[in-house]
């Protein structure tokens, strides 16, 4: 693939987020996640749900900006950070032979973007069960995104709990997602209280 592809995975290389944002009994927790990873005994996924505006996004964020910063302990590709829905939509281009990145040399297949899935250090999929139905396309396409990064580092983010993603997706879907380290998120909207 190209440079300009790689790209579109890094997470926005130039600003890292101090982890001091997190909270600190969730620092803790994510502190000893990556202890665990870094002995290869990490319970990955990482669903870290609750409402908005409560810091889920920015955890993740600082995640990523520690994996990007440790590339010994997260070998591989860059981490990646995208929306589930973003996700879906470049899947299902490229499915139909439609993905093209600026800067390509023609287009991105399925399969491409599938072997990326696969070797990035650790991804960040955000905004899970975004609305009340999913369609088909896209419960199979998390089904198989969650089935290719089984055991690997992949952090979950989701206003939604596990009960609530069952109704959205099933229990299949949801089984696989809490079936790591689940963390609840509290507290008020950090957006509305500045």
């Amino acid at each position: 693939m190209s440079e300009s592809f790689a790209k579109w995975q890094e997470c926005c290389p130039e600003v890292t987020r101090d982890r001091d944002l997190i909270d600190g009994p969730k620092r803790t927790l994510i502190g000893r996640l990556l202890a665990a990873h870094a002995k290869r005994q990490a319970a990955w996924p990482l669903l870290l749900w609750g409402p908005a505006g409560v810091g889920k996004t920015c955890a993740a964020l600082c995640l990523l900006d520690y994996a990007n910063a440790n590339r010994k302990v997260f070998p591989g590709w860059r981490p990646a950070y995208i929306t589930a829905g973003e996700w879906v939509a470049v899947m299902t281009a490229a499915k139909l032979g439609q993905y093209e990145p600026s800067g390509c040399r023609g287009p991105i297949s399925e399969s491409d973007l599938w072997h990326w899935w696969t070797v990035s250090s650790v991804i960040c999929l955000d905004e899970i069960g975004a609305r009340d139905k999913v369609s088909d396309t896209h419960y199979e396409i998390v089904k198989m995104s969650l089935d290719r990064r089984q055991g690997q580092p992949l952090v979950l983010v989701s206003n939604l709990g596990p009960t609530e993603l069952s109704r959205v997706y099933d229990d299949r879907i949801a089984s696989r997602m809490a079936g790591g380290t689940v963390v609840k998120f509290v507290g008020q909207d950090r957006r509305v209280s500045k």
